[in-house]
């Protein structure tokens, strides 16, 4: 049984024009931590079997998700 997931890409770089990234610091994350500080690209989303993720370097915080999730809505709508 195939236990699909929806992940966003997450960059270093970032286009200053482009509207659908959302900034992801080191200290937006937990249970681990970003090497670097990155972005979001909310616009680039994909999916994959959760056997297909070798490990979870780390979670984002709630107030961090939020930011995404209503990124994504926006972009939906």
């Amino acid at each position: 049984m195939n236990q699909d997931i929806l992940l966003c890409q997450i960059t270093s770089q970032n286009n200053k024009e482009d509207n659908f990234c959302v900034a992801l610091l080191k200290k937006d994350t937990k249970n681990g931590s970003l090497q670097i500080n990155s972005f979001i690209k909310c616009n680039m989303l994909f999916t994959a079997d959760k056997k297909q993720i070798a490990r979870k370097i780390c979670k984002i915080n709630k107030n961090k998700y939020l930011q995404v999730f209503n990124k994504i809505r926006e972009i939906i709508r």
